[in-house]
């Protein structure tokens, strides 16, 4: 990718953690892109890449096909339950009558 460039209009670039990798080593290796990354996790990297994608100021994403567990271990029935804290999942107004 850093040989050809990223395509011009591209939106953001995914900057997927794999397993066994590091978020910081694969944001060091993307430090010369110019375009919005977003940090994804999945499974055992779920956690760990949100946080450090929040604490660097990075679009990220979570749902219920990047971990079925929110970061209580227990198992999650919703992405709601993965993206609110436990204390605030009540439903919103909108959705009172579901």
């Amino acid at each position: 990718m850093r040989a050809n460039g990223i395509p011009p209009g591209t939106a953001r670039v995914l900057a997927d953690v794999q397993e066994d990798d590091n978020a910081s080593d694969l944001l060091d290796a993307l430090a010369w892109n110019q375009t919005t990354l977003l940090l994804h996790g999945q499974n055992a990297t779920t956690w760990p890449v949100l946080r450090k994608a929040l604490a660097k100021g990075l679009d990220t994403r979570i749902g219920l096909e990047d971990t079925l567990r929110p970061p209580d271990d227990t198992l999650a029935k919703s992405n709601v339950e993965l993206v609110l804290p436990r204390d605030d999942r009540r439903r919103p107004p909108v959705l009172e009558h579901l």
